[in-house]
């Protein structure tokens, strides 16, 4: 009889800033409670929400699942989330690991820079190099 292991998720964020040629992780990564599908959803922190990338990666000799997610929390603050899913725990130091790979997939995600344009129109100088 096999046994299937359940993963656990972890839950990572870091400031992101958005100029109009570039994305930049702007602070360090910080742990953070794992959030529900429905708290991404309907929390009324949250105004905006894009699916950046999944992928599999081998850390520390294992095979974990992430998924990288962009947001904006209170119309104006924007945020990479970075979600791990493991059998085992994870450190800060794993996540250091992975950081570059999320830079550049947000770097290359052409609907990040369209929603930080509309944002510009929207509220002229709040989505600029010092903020989102």
């Amino acid at each position: 009889m096999s046994v299937i292991a359940q993963k656990n998720a972890w839950l990572f964020k870091a400031p992101v800033t958005i100029g109009p040629n570039n994305i930049s992780i702007t602070g360090s990564w910080e742990s953070v409670p794992t959030l529900t599908t429905n708290e991404l959803r309907l929390s009324p922190l949250y105004t905006a929400h894009v699916r950046i990338l999944n992928w599999k990666q081998q850390l520390r000799g294992r095979i974990v699942e992430m998924c990288a997610d962009w947001t904006i929390h209170d119309h104006k603050t924007c945020f990479v989330h970075l979600r791990v899913f493991s059998n085992s725990s994870v450190s800060m130091e794993d996540i250091d690991l992975v950081s570059d790979s999320v830079r550049r997939a947000l770097q290359q995600h052409p609907f990040v820079y369209q929603i930080q344009k509309l944002f510009q129109q929207e509220q002229p100088g709040e989505a600029t190099d010092s903020g989102c």
